[in-house]
């Protein structure tokens, strides 16, 4: 009938065809909600809403939807009813309750509301007490995470019963007392740092548990603990001889120590290490002097000068140290008085410079002064004999080069007037000594400036006889 529109309207007998698809219409909608009646009489309601839905397009045609419609509402309720009641029976009350949630509104729409809400109060209610006792039984085996699983589980639902609080405090009990059994695990095995902090974790919400003096006793045990078995610690490493590790220990349970009234007893363990380490160091540097480490033996005074003021003994580290640095001067000074009697006056007076910073920790300053003015004196000692060796074999260019390097040191000495002055004469008699006369003159003639003799007397000292 469906195809036949543009026939029946060409000839004349739409009228016709509508009471023929009217006729065929209430014919499908008669079977569909006869078959879908005598399905919900026998509860099997997935098949009368298949057959109620068959329908539903011819009863919107023959304006009887309204009662259809609420036919299959009223089976998807009864079906929901049905499930929900076998999930309840099989004790899957999640499922049940998700099943009534979902049927709610539907089920309000048929009148029917007052039907589910019951069974849905129930299921949520069976669920509730099923999960708290099955948590109680958890935490009762100390299993304390699979107990707050359980109450987190029904945190939505507690809610919309309006028992969230009840929820709430038995889960900040329930972590409260997880962290108990963790926190004296951790002490079981020696592990006191990490127990107080999870003691911690947990402070602020055991004040809401109404546990507050519980955990603030069991972190105040274990700090005590703590502090015993770092002063343990502290007590072997001192036995060792590693005062400096067992010092950092107890140093570092200082603020510790505050909290559990043990100031006194860690602060009189540090002065006592201390003691020791002082003395360790006096042995130690004395050995290196022993075996003339001047450098290490400084080092080591000095690892315990902080060790000295808290001692009262500064002023015997300072003499033992000023003693030591005096003792390290004369031993590197005595290097450079060997490059000295071997007239390796370069390297002697480069080693003294080097003692720079060495003379003035020791106040050995004025002494370095002398050593190096002693040294740049035998330079320049050294270049005036090597200018007069010079001069007796008449070899003025090598009695000039070394006047010049005497002029250079003049300066450090006081002596450069006295290095100028043999330098001009060197000069000169090198110069007379380079004059030749032209080719055809006669042989005789006077020196340049005049000058006609030089030599040295038995001093050394020179003098000029002009004509």
């Amino acid at each position: 009938y469906s195809g036949l529109d543009e026939i029946a309207r060409r000839t004349g007998r739409t009228s016709e065809l509508e009471d023929h698809l009217r006729r065929a219409h209430e014919g499908l909608y008669d079977d569909a909600k006869r078959r879908g009646d005598e399905a919900a009489k026998s509860n099997d309601w997935d098949r009368a809403i298949r057959c109620y839905e068959e329908a539903i397009s011819s009863a919107r045609k023959l304006g009887r939807d309204t009662e259809l419609e609420r036919a299959i509402k009223e089976s998807k309720v009864s079906r929901a009813m049905e499930r929900g009641n076998r999930q309840e029976t099989e004790g899957r009350w999640e499922e049940a309750i998700r099943i009534y949630e979902e049927i709610s509104p539907l089920a309000r729409d048929v009148g029917r509301g007052n039907e589910v809400e019951p069974r849905l109060g129930a299921a949520r209610e069976r669920r509730f007490e099923q999960a708290m006792q099955t948590a109680e039984q958890h935490e009762r085996n100390g299993q304390w995470s699979r107990a707050l699983q359980e109450y987190r589980s029904i945190k939505t639902l507690a809610g919309q019963m309006g028992r969230d609080r009840d929820v709430e405090v038995r889960i900040n009990n329930a972590l409260v007392s997880e962290a108990v059994a963790e926190g004296k695990a951790l002490e079981a095995q020696g592990r006191w740092s990490e127990a107080i902090q999870r003691y911690e974790t947990v402070a602020t919400l055991a004040e809401s548990t109404g546990r507050g003096q519980e955990i603030g006793r069991l972190i105040l045990d274990a700090r005590s603990g703590f502090v015993r078995a770092e002063r343990n610690r502290a007590t072997d490493l001192e036995s060792r001889g590693e005062f400096d590790g067992a010092i950092g220990v107890l140093q570092q349970l200082r603020a510790t120590a505050r909290l559990t009234g043990d100031s006194e007893n860690v602060e009189q363990d540090i002065l006592r290490i201390k003691g020791k380490r002082f003395e360790q160091g006096l042995d130690t540097a004395k050995e290196l002097r022993n075996r003339e480490d001047f450098q290490g033996a400084v080092r080591t005074y000095e690892s315990i000068r902080t060790y000295a003021a808290e001692l009262g003994r500064e002023d015997e580290l300072s003499r033992l140290l000023s003693r030591c640095r005096e003792e390290q001067f004369d031993a590197a000074c005595a290097g450079a008085r060997r490059l000295e009697q071997q007239e390796r006056w370069d390297e002697a007076i480069d080693e003294y410079l080097r003692l720079r910073d060495m003379a003035r920790s020791a106040g050995q300053e004025a002494a370095l002064d002398k050593f190096l003015l002693r040294a740049r004196t035998g330079r320049f000692e050294a270049c005036l004999q090597r200018g007069r060796q010079c001069e007796r074999q008449d070899d003025w260019s090598g009695a000039v080069a070394e006047y010049e390097r005497a002029c250079a040191f003049g300066d450090e000495v006081g002596r450069r007037a006295e290095a100028e002055a043999l330098l001009q004469n060197a000069r000169e008699e090198k110069a007379a000594r380079e004059f030749v006369p032209e080719y055809g003159e006669e042989e005789s003639f006077a020196m340049p400036g005049d000058i006609v003799a030089s030599a040295y007397d038995s001093t050394g000292s020179v003098f000029v006889a002009a004509d």
